[in-house]
């Protein structure tokens, strides 16, 4: 047994599939859409400043600020990791991680830092000697 998919058409007459006439619209509006509601990525250079030698990671990845609790009332907690999270959010530009504070910073990750995926420039010292 057949079953037509599409309905006869008349000879000479043009025809656009049904399915196909419904298809390209709707996938328009869904492309659409999603990129109206995708979580955005930061899109211009960063400099994040850390200031916590501790291991936190960032409160809300992808958001640009680099904070370890968002509590605005207390600053910006900047941590390399959290540091590193945020950076690797950029799509064009580059990012800069350099080390604030006084002092020399000990930095002990508990566990790997996240990979570097976008370029970026960390400024530091590696030693309490000044040696890059």
């Amino acid at each position: 047994m057949n079953i037509p998919i599409f309905p006869p058409r008349a000879p000479g007459a043009r025809f656009v599939p049904t399915l196909l006439a419904l298809a390209l619209p709707l996938a328009g509006l869904f492309v659409a859409v999603g990129l109206v509601l995708a979580p955005g990525r930061a899109r211009a250079d960063a400099a994040f400043i850390v200031n916590l030698t501790t291991d936190q990671v960032d409160a809300n990845i992808g958001d640009g600020r680099c904070d370890i609790d968002n509590v605005v009332e207390d600053g910006l907690e900047r941590t390399l990791r959290a540091a590193l999270q945020e950076a690797n959010f950029l799509t064009t530009g580059r990012a800069s991680i350099t080390f604030g504070g006084s002092g020399d910073m000990t930095i002990s990750p508990s566990t790997n830092l996240p990979q570097v995926l976008t370029p970026m420039d960390i400024t530091g010292r590696v030693d309490g000697q000044g040696a890059p």
